[in-house]
């Protein structure tokens, strides 16, 4: 009886344009990708980190996600040379990565879903967003940095502040998924 009303109801309301109100608009995404594997990690202020032909080839190589402050590697190294007092240290992510043909002329931009708020990120050399926002989560348009059929880099620096003598308390590092996210341009005027 249940079901029998459930669908008289939804056939009733359907013609009513409950449903047909539903839109599409030309920036939909036509496709999100997964964008976690085979990153570069290192600690430290390198500033040229962020230029295409800097060599990360001593990084550690690394999946996303991944939290500094629980790496035992790293956090061994941090205490050796912790100072007294408050710190910031800074962390390099960097990937290497191609844009397929069927890309070109669409929107293409990343979205972290969970990154500490300072952060720059940075694709063949070009600031495309700084962040000091409360945010853990960004996004940023990488369309205009890209090169098609070449090889593209994207960077991601992030600071962190520390007390020395307080273990970490906040996740460090891209501590979420990563995406690609191709959205329609629209047509063109």
């Amino acid at each position: 009886m249940f079901v029998r009303k459930f669908l008289i109801a939804f056939i009733l309301l359907l013609p009513g344009g409950v449903l047909q109100q539903c839109t599409v608009t030309n920036d939909d995404i036509i496709q999100k990708q997964l964008f976690d594997l085979n990153w570069k990690f290192s600690l430290g202020n390198y500033s040229a980190a962020k230029e295409t032909d800097f060599n990360d080839m001593g990084w550690r190589s690394i999946d996303l996600p991944h939290d500094w402050s629980t790496d035992s590697i790293i956090t061994e190294s941090l205490k050796k040379t912790e100072k007294a007092g408050k710190t910031t240290e800074t962390g390099w992510y960097r990937k290497n990565f191609e844009i397929p043909d069927n890309w070109g002329g669409k929107k293409i931009m990343i979205e972290l879903e969970g990154i500490p708020t300072q952060h720059e990120i940075f694709v063949n050399g070009f600031a495309v967003r700084n962040s000091v926002s409360s945010k853990l989560h960004s996004k940023a348009n990488l369309t205009p940095h890209l090169k098609p059929n070449e090889k593209n880099v994207i960077a991601i620096r992030i600071d962190v502040n520390k007390e020395s003598e307080i273990s970490w308390k906040a996740e460090t590092g891209i501590f979420r998924h990563v995406w690609l996210v191709i959205k329609d341009n629209g047509p063109n005027p």
